[in-house]
């Protein structure tokens, strides 16, 4: 028999879920769960000394998100304690594709899939991701 160990996170993102963030029936919606795991990606990154303020200035290169994905396992209700789980699932030539588990005790609520494909920020082209976003992607930052 073969036993799959799972990845630890590269990176975990806490918050409360607060009543800005729900909608009629107190849950999360869809806008928000992508929100969730935007402010995940940015902490990651800004442990890695590749913060979305260096993409901005051109410092470094871009990677747009190409396709995303949510997936509703349970509802997540106002004043519950999220705990947002990055991985990185997949490093290609040009992309890379992220995972972020949202759980509440342990259990998972919401799961958010991303692909994104590194750019040439003047042409717009797609380009091979750079060795720091690799790895980044292959070792675990200190939880920000």
């Amino acid at each position: 028999m073969i036993t799959m160990i799972p990845k630890p996170p590269l990176h975990t993102h806490e918050l409360l879920l607060n009543l800005h963030m729900v909608d009629a029936s107190g849950t999360i919606f869809v806008g928000r769960a992508f929100e969730v795991a935007h402010a995940c990606l940015a902490e990651f990154l800004a442990a890695a000394n590749l913060g979305l303020d260096r993409m901005i200035r051109g410092e470094i290169e871009v990677a747009p998100i190409v396709h995303a994905r949510c997936d509703f396992r349970a509802p997540t209700r106002v004043g519950e304690r999220l705990v947002v789980e990055l991985r990185c699932e997949k490093i290609g030539d040009t992309s890379f594709t992220l995972e972020f588990r949202a759980c509440v005790n342990g259990e998972i609520r919401f799961i958010v899939s991303q692909v994104h494909v590194v750019i040439d920020a003047a042409t717009k082209q797609p380009v091979s991701v750079p060795i720091a976003i690799q790895q980044a992607l292959a070792s675990p930052h200190a939880k920000a």
